[in-house]
């Protein structure tokens, strides 16, 4: 995982962190790394499906 990248020096950087989903894993190596703060603001994570699939929710994917 990059978090244990960075707490080991094999990665330099982490792009894509996002909060609070992984929350447990910042936790986990707090203090093995530096964070520098949000790189974007506003932004939300979600799942997406192709349009053919014609469905709002995931128990509709269930479904499918």
């Amino acid at each position: 995982m990059m978090y244990g990248g960075l707490a080991t020096d094999s990665a330099d950087a982490l792009l894509a962190a996002w909060y609070p989903n992984q929350t447990p894993l910042f936790e986990e190596f707090d203090g093995d790394f530096e964070d520098l703060g949000p790189n974007s603001v506003g932004a939300v994570t979600g799942v997406a499906v192709p349009t053919y699939m014609d469905i709002d929710s995931f128990e509709e994917l269930q479904d499918e």
